[in-house]
């Protein structure tokens, strides 16, 4: 009798345990199943509808009603969204695709790589501007993604309904069903910068952003569909100073992707063109150190490129002038994710004088992964004949705790040019600590000055570096302030073969967000620095002010005063900094946006290379008759004074009509004139009619 009473208590607690170890960890017990079908779903179990704010993150449900459902075939999945509005809801502009519009707008986050912690991003607004991106694991978006999403959007007096198709195709997965994956979905709305989320996770919680998204599951398998896209187009340029066009073959070019399966890709560009580009913003180069980093505008330089691993300083995509091919292969795995890189820059002469060698650049990248432990191993090569460089770029990167952080930056670096060979090393590495509202970084780094990166962009070589930074982002509950974000960074840099100091700078900022959208933030900064021997003592005191109040207008004002070091007379000056910015929405057809700084040094000593007084200014006007043609202006000016030359004034004009849907027509101007004291000339003045078709 006892031992029957014994063995169903055994009987029992065994089921129990199983029970429960079977609800821990069965991943689809909990999951948010996603209902195949041809037709629109709505039931109770396709369904979400409490959306939480996440900022100011207190949780409270929103005040406006919201219904999702989800389904999916085996193309595409589907998502309808029925919202209530009110009084303040805000339509926005039309604009060209991936240009912000100040509007409502819905977000919808699909993670297809729990292991990764990327996600894909969809905005969705109401006059049905499209804007999709990739937000990458350290929270920043990178819209040179684009997708073939479709959604259209009804607004009635109380009542927003957005109904949603998103292709399979466009995201990378691998495995084969069921496939589980997450999402995250948001509303914001603009008048009171406020944010709603189902479920709720905020960007503050680092990869726990990731791991929060809602669990969901597709049992049904996806079918593969036409896997391969060809866009072909041809360039015709017109250059007005020398009165000719030109018209060859290599005004002729083509792209050509290819997705073998949903977890691979392949991309080639032949001839690739860039007349679109706009100029780049003028800014304050004119008492730099080192030549600034310009950002990368050019799509096939920053699709996918998160794959490889790699920032500036290793791999600065404008060292590539004009590529006459450029070929890129990118895939993952459940364990690895991988990339291939190649391209070949055109020789340029002027003059007869080369001003740019035909280099072969390739990038090899490999990332095997856990869910906490990633270790980045790149390959990058520059090579001509009589020449090479090779780094081989390893970063071990461990989330030992939640969100709890250490990583390694290993550069081994070898350069041959004429039998000549020199090695050398550069290594970085560093301690993150997340938790509620506080960040924690400490960084230490450190090369030799051997090491060469000419893939990349290097400042300065023979050095040692260390750093602490310390961010506080908080949420106050306070009538009339919204937002404190404190930030303090000390940092030191030591020349390695004299042991002196290079620079030492004690930094802290703080930004106030208020509820009137009046938004402030002060920075003071400290340090010295030697330039050629000399020692300088330098501070910095800023403050910045902007309302965005108002869609039509949005200003800004920033001042600064500053102890700083000048480099071409070694020494140091007082410098007074202004800046006046001024964007904004006239309506759904016209953008602006205005900055205009001015530059000024006290008691300079006369100089024909260093003005002391000078303004630089940008200027844009965006006409956009509606999402599929639009016409971007702008200038660029300044009025630095070097030698005998006064002033520089650019200005370029793209017009971009989406004919009809895969059929793109660019007409546009690029130009640019310097003034001298009594003439001006012109730098140069092109003309461009481009059209592409994608197939």
């Amino acid at each position: 009798m006892f031992v029957s009473s014994f063995l169903k208590k055994t009987i029992f607690h065994i089921l129990n345990t199983t029970i429960i170890f079977w609800i821990f960890f069965n991943p689809t017990l909990f999951s948010f199943e996603i209902p195949f079908s041809t037709e629109e779903i709505k039931s109770s179990s396709n369904h979400i509808s409490e959306f939480l704010r996440i900022y100011p993150a207190d949780s409270l449900l929103c005040p406006y009603k919201n219904d999702a459902w989800f389904w999916h075939d085996e193309n595409n999945l589907y998502i309808l969204w029925e919202g209530e509005i009110g009084n303040d809801f805000e339509k926005g502009n039309f604009s060209p695709r991936d240009y912000f519009v100040k509007s409502d707008y819905l977000r919808l986050e699909i993670i297809t790589d729990i292991n990764n912690y990327y996600s894909y991003v969809f905005y969705f607004f109401p006059l049905l501007n499209k804007y999709d991106a990739v937000r990458n694991s350290n929270l920043h978006q990178d819209k040179n993604w684009d997708s073939s999403y479709e959604y259209n959007s009804k607004i009635n007096d109380d009542n927003w309904v957005v109904k949603i198709t998103i292709p399979f195709q466009d995201l990378r997965f691998y495995g084969s069903p069921p496939y589980h994956w997450k999402f995250l979905f948001t509303r914001f709305f603009f008048k009171e910068k406020e944010f709603f989320a189902y479920p709720f996770a905020t960007l503050k919680m680092g990869k726990d952003y990731f791991r929060k998204g809602e669990d969901i599951v597709i049992n049904e398998k996806i079918k593969k569909n036409r896997n391969y896209h060809f866009r072909p187009y041809t360039v015709i340029n017109y250059d007005i100073l020398s009165r000719k066009i030109n018209f060859d073959k290599e005004n002729f070019g083509m792209d050509f992707s290819l997705k073998p399966n949903y977890s691979t890709k392949l991309k080639l560009s032949v001839n690739p063109d860039f007349s679109d580009v706009p100029l780049d913003d003028e800014i304050d180069i004119y008492n730099l150190k080192y030549a600034p980093f310009y950002p990368e505008n050019r799509y096939f330089f920053t699709e996918d490129f998160n794959v490889f691993g790699v920032d500036n300083y290793t791999f600065y995509s404008r060292n590539i002038l004009q590529p006459q091919y450029a070929l890129k292969f990118t895939g993952n795995t459940k364990n690895f994710s991988y990339g291939v890189l190649s391209t070949r820059d055109k020789q340029i002469s002027e003059d007869g004088i080369k001003t740019n060698d035909d280099d072969f650049y390739n990038i090899i990248a490999l990332n095997p992964h856990k869910k906490d432990l990633n270790c980045q191993i790149t390959l990058l090569n520059r090579m001509n004949k009589n020449y090479h460089n090779e780094v081989i770029h390893f970063v071990p990167n461990w989330e030992f705790a939640k969100n709890k952080t250490i990583w390694l930056d290993l550069n081994l670096s070898t350069r041959e040019v004429d039998g000549l060979r020199k090695n050398g090393y550069f290594f970085r590495g560093g301690y993150s600590f997340l938790k509620n509202d506080f960040k924690i970084s400490l960084k230490t780094e450190t090369m030799n000055k051997n090491y060469f990166a000419d893939t990349g962009k290097i400042s300065e070589k023979d050095y040692y570096y260390w750093s602490v930074e310390a961010l506080k982002n908080m949420d106050l509950k306070h009538d009339f302030f919204k937002n404190l974000v404190t930030h303090f960074e000390v940092e030191e840099e030591i020349e390695i073969s004299s042991n002196k100091i290079i620079e030492r700078i004690s930094d802290l900022s703080v930004y106030l967000d208020s509820k009137i959208k009046l938004n402030l933030w002060v920075n003071y900064k400290y340090g010295e620095e030697m330039y050629f021997s000399k020692i300088h003592n330098k501070w910095k005191f800023f403050v910045g002010l902007e309302w965005e109040k108002w869609k039509w207008l949005s200003p800004s004002i920033t001042v600064s005063r500053q102890k700083t070091l000048v480099y071409s007379f070694n020494d140091t000056f007082m410098k007074n900094y202004f800046q006046l910015s001024l964007e904004g929405d006239l309506n759904k057809y016209f953008g602006y946006r205005i900055t205009a700084d001015n530059i000024r040094y006290e008691n300079f000593p006369e100089s024909d290379t260093n003005d002391d007084n000078y303004w630089f200014g940008n200027f844009d006007l965006s006409v956009n008759f509606s999402n599929s043609l639009s016409v971007t202006n702008g200038f660029r000016f300044n009025n630095y004074e070097w030698y005998d030359s006064i002033g520089y004034l650019g200005m370029f004009g793209n017009l971009k009509w989406e004919i009809r849907k895969n059929l793109f027509v660019y007409v546009g101007y690029k130009g640019s004139d310097i003034y001298y004291t009594n003439e001006t000339e012109p730098n140069y003045k092109k003309l461009y009619f481009k059209m592409i078709a994608k197939f």
